[in-house]
């Protein structure tokens, strides 16, 4: 979370939320800490690909906004998926893929 704790991610498929509860074999959940209250208790999930990191909405309340390096914002529609290269917002809740050992 952009300026919030930094939550190691231990996995290559990662649920985030306010209480993701799936427990899917090879599948990370990450509880967020929420102070919007905007988050869905499953909100999206992102993929290391081969290509990177791909998020999808998973059918969450008040959306997924992807952000460009220009700073543009595309959110998306319930259910797709785009590939994030760092920012994104999760309901009003900004967070950031940072690759250990990059600059943040």
């Amino acid at each position: 979370m952009e300026g919030g704790p930094a939550i190691p991610l231990t996995a290559d498929r990662v649920v985030l939320g306010r209480k993701p509860a799936g427990g899917a074999p090879g599948t990370q959940d990450v509880a967020v800490p929420d102070t919007t209250r905007t988050l869905s208790k499953v909100h999206a999930r992102v993929e290391r690909g081969e290509e990177g990191w791909i998020i999808t909405d998973l059918e969450s309340t008040n959306g997924v906004v992807v952000v460009a390096s220009d700073g543009t914002e595309t959110l998306l529609d319930r259910g797709a998926s785009s590939p994030v290269t760092g920012r994104f917002i999760l309901g009003k809740v900004a967070m950031s893929i940072v690759e250990e050992g990059a600059s943040a």
